[in-house]
């Protein structure tokens, strides 16, 4: 069985993200078993397939309705906070007078409280009544409309705009309406399940839904320009090899199919008051809290300019 090491870092986590690495390694044993054989990639695990598999156990509506592990919140904190970290490094490597070169401010561990809070704020919705994770839910949409018009506004970006001298597919990700895209390798599969809560947001064909509906085509357009800007402006992928332009393709996408499929799973709680749904979006919610919160802190986190980035390594060796 694959066991996981973990490098030091600055930021230790807190009740609502207690470690759990016996469920980190379970995850890396069923990575191995797919990989047949095949050298293990942490990249890809810890930011593709461990994030796709957690959400897609946790989003099917077959599935119990408690998180799978206590340990799952701080399973995301790993993915988002060393997904962080390699981007900043790799972003300094492509641009060293740019945005993230100029800022080396050390980590702030209190910074981990407030995500720690929204983890445990979308935990305890999910197990109350039905009526607190519907309302939960309704409070979370409009950042989860947000969330993905963002995110697939910089993948749109990224993919039109290469680093000069490489390219990409444009049909890995293209817009599909409202909280929509298709992609050309999807993984979640989750969100197929989810097609039809879509078709029903676009064409708003009862009143829960068109009520839903009328307030998302602004906040998502605005979002998807906001991500282009920020993609075109002070970052951009100019600059990243082949590998690392290929990874951030990689992980961005699996990042927006669980945005996405999060934002759909919580539309249907609110358009149909199901409350399996409201109580699936809230679980799923919690977290993206650590995924994203983190993922924040690792990019800002300057305390190791100039020396050697250190990810989680299989069996120990980095």
């Amino acid at each position: 069985m694959p066991h996981i090491s973990i490098p030091e870092h600055p930021f230790r986590p807190v009740s609502a993200l207690a470690p759990d690495p016996a469920l980190l390694d379970s995850f890396a044993e069923a990575y191995a078993r797919e990989r047949s054989g095949k050298p293990l990639e942490m990249m890809r695990f810890l930011f593709g397939f461990l994030p796709i598999r957690l959400f897609d156990n946790l989003l099917d509506p077959g599935a119990p309705e408690a998180l799978p592990g206590d340990g799952s919140p701080w399973l995301m904190f790993l993915s988002g906070y060393f997904g962080g970290v390699w981007l900043r490094a790799e972003l300094v490597r492509a641009q060293p007078d740019g945005l993230f070169a100029s800022h080396k401010a050390p980590p702030n561990p209190e910074a981990l409280e407030p995500i720690a809070a929204r983890v445990s704020d979308g935990i305890d919705a999910a197990r109350g009544e039905g009526a607190e994770a519907l309302a939960y839910t309704e409070r979370c949409f409009p950042d989860l409309v947000k969330n993905f018009g963002y995110n697939l506004g910089y993948m749109l970006e990224i993919l039109e705009r290469p680093p000069q001298g490489l390219s990409a597919s444009k049909d890995m990700v293209r817009a599909g309406g409202l909280l929509w895209a298709e992609y050309e390798n999807p993984r979640l599969s989750a969100l197929e399940g989810l097609r039809d809560s879509a078709k029903r947001l676009s064409s708003a064909s009862d009143a829960g839904w068109r009520e839903l509906a009328e307030p998302l085509p602004a906040s998502q357009e605005a979002e998807l320009a906001r991500g282009r800007q920020v993609w075109s402006s002070g970052i951009s992928v100019q600059g990243f090899g082949p590998e690392a332009y290929a990874q951030l393709l990689d992980v961005s996408a699996s990042f927006l199919e669980v945005v996405q499929a999060v934002a759909l799973t919580a539309a249907t709680a609110l358009a149909e008051n199901d409350i399996p749904a409201a109580r699936r979006a809230a679980q799923a919610n919690a977290l993206l809290a650590p995924w994203l919160g983190t993922y924040s802190l690792g990019l800002m986190d300057g305390s190791r300019e100039g020396g050697e980035v250190l990810l989680p390594s299989f069996d120990g060796s980095n």
